[in-house]
């Protein structure tokens, strides 16, 4: 999952200092929350709409080591969903952090109650002009730039809602059956995929 790249990373710097590294006898996932992300997004040069619409994970990953006591490390997955447009560009979404419960409370603010997360949730949309170069993107984060004459995309309706684990499960089947490697991406290496085409 994504979120062991900085575990995975300290353990490599670890090694190749020449201390010895603990073996794990045991990793497992622990998903508790779920949630959906969804936005449709038109593509101005050429009209295109690209819908984006998948259930992100949060949870704990659980190693049991040797020679000292488990550990623990919480994240979420997918970090980011990156979705291929027909000219060859991609349109991505990162995720909110919104695995904490309290993001989800309502909030009042002098005697009125507001809805947590807001129901026009503007998720941040990053806009990449290659799909064989994701070292550029363009990241669209207020109704200003989607209003700016230099906008490469349109946002059309977005959104997070809660979601569960049948969901997720059904949302994780549908999209590694439709899941192709495109552009600079590398693909089959995650269990969670980052990058797939729409579903017809």
């Amino acid at each position: 999952m994504l979120f062991f790249g900085a575990l995975s990373g300290l353990l490599v710097l670890v090694a190749a200092c020449g201390a010895a590294v603990p073996k794990s006898d045991e990793q497992s996932v622990v998903p508790d929350g779920f949630f959906r992300v969804h936005a449709d997004v038109r593509v101005k040069e050429t009209g295109e709409i690209v819908k984006i619409d998948y259930v992100a994970s949060c949870g704990a990953i659980v190693s049991s080591w040797s020679f000292t006591t488990s550990s623990v490390t919480y994240g979420m997955a997918p970090h980011v969903m990156l979705v291929p447009t027909e000219s060859g560009e991609l349109i991505g979404v990162r995720t909110p952090d919104v695995c904490d419960a309290q993001m989800w409370w309502p909030v009042k603010i002098d005697g009125e109650t507001f809805q947590n997360p807001p129901a026009d949730f503007l998720p941040l949309i990053m806009w990449y002009p290659d799909a064989d170069n994701i070292d550029f993107a363009i990241g669209y984060l207020s109704d200003k730039a989607y209003e700016s004459p230099y906008a490469k995309i349109e946002l059309m309706s977005s959104g997070i809602a809660k979601s569960n684990l049948e969901e997720w499960r059904a949302w994780k089947k549908a999209a590694g059956d439709a899941f192709k490697p495109v552009g600079a991406l590398p693909g089959g290496l995650s269990k969670e995929p980052t990058l797939r085409r729409r579903i017809q």
